[in-house]
């Protein structure tokens, strides 16, 4: 009886110490993942402000897929030249779009209709204006999103929208 109880006492042990430790191994992972988004988050912000053409949100889609090597030359960029061109932030980048709300549809009908130019990628670039035409768009009114989704020219979103 007393080996019985001995067996049922070490095998109640085992599964205890094998679950905290699986337990101990996924909070390590979570920590992992959380520090990974907090140093994306600390080395997007000094970006942005470093060059205004990157918006805090691409830049933390871009930082998801970079290495240290892509991440130390971020932290030592001081201007958009050395972030697009030396740290190649955008390598590999492709826009796509979620177009699952009237918002979303009317800034992908925005960046088709309107051929806004920059110095960097149009793949980075077109993400960037998106991401600012959502923030903008949920300040107009319906009237003002179905006018823009259903623009036909440049033009007409900014003469006609009031946007």
């Amino acid at each position: 009886m007393k080996k019985y109880f001995l067996l049922v006492f070490l095998i109640s042990s085992l599964v205890f110490i094998s679950g905290c430790s699986c337990s101990r191994q996924e909070l390590e992972k979570i920590n992992h993942e959380a520090s990974a988004k907090n140093i994306c988050d600390y080395l997007c912000v000094s970006a942005s402000k470093n060059c205004l053409e990157l918006s805090p949100s691409l830049c933390s889609k871009l930082c998801e897929n970079w290495d240290e090597g892509k991440k130390n030359c971020v932290k030592a960029a001081t201007d958009c030249d050395g972030l697009y061109n030396k740290c190649q932030i955008g390598e590999g980048f492709v826009f796509q779009p979620k177009l699952d709300s009237p918002c979303a549809l009317s800034c992908k009908n925005y960046i088709d209709k309107c051929d806004i130019q920059s110095n960097q990628d149009e793949e980075l670039n077109n993400q960037n204006i998106f991401d600012e035409c959502l923030l903008q768009c949920g300040k107009w009114t319906p009237k003002q999103v179905e006018c823009v989704k259903g623009a036909e020219l440049c033009s007409s979103i900014m003469l006609e929208c009031g946007s």
